[in-house]
């Protein structure tokens, strides 16, 4: 799951388990988009959490969309994730969201400087 979220973050762990789902015989690409559960029962400890978590969301047989679109679920496997995405953070893959907006103003921040130091220099180059 781990190149899942990086490449394409909890839509595609959801793309990933449906396809893994659908080679081992739990789900069925149905028409029209339809995910569709086979009715298999997996043996105790064969599928792990975020997999019996996306096995319940498919029980109505949704369509692609939908289950893309679920607010729940995403919440859900968003927190199933938190292991994952704490060993992404501490080998440097991923950073917190308070360390992104924490550079987005000191780039803003030094954008600024750099603005007014030009200003300033042009202003005493034209003094001469």
């Amino acid at each position: 799951m781990t190149t899942a979220l990086l490449s394409g973050g909890v839509g595609r762990v959801i793309q990933t388990l449906v396809y893994d789902l659908d080679e081992r015989g739990y789900l069925i690409l149905g028409e029209e988009g339809h995910i569709n559960p086979t009715g298999k029962k997996p043996a105790d400890g064969e599928l792990d959490e975020m997999e019996l978590r996306l096995l319940a969301a498919v029980r109505h047989s949704p369509t692609a969309r939908q289950l893309f679109e679920d607010k729940a679920l995403r919440r859900h496997l968003y927190v199933d994730l938190a292991p994952v995405r704490a060993q992404l953070a501490a080998d440097d893959l991923i950073q917190p969201a308070s360390v992104r907006q924490a550079k987005h103003w000191a780039q803003i921040i030094g954008t600024i400087i750099i603005l007014a130091v030009t200003a300033r220099s042009e202003e005493h180059t034209s003094e001469l």
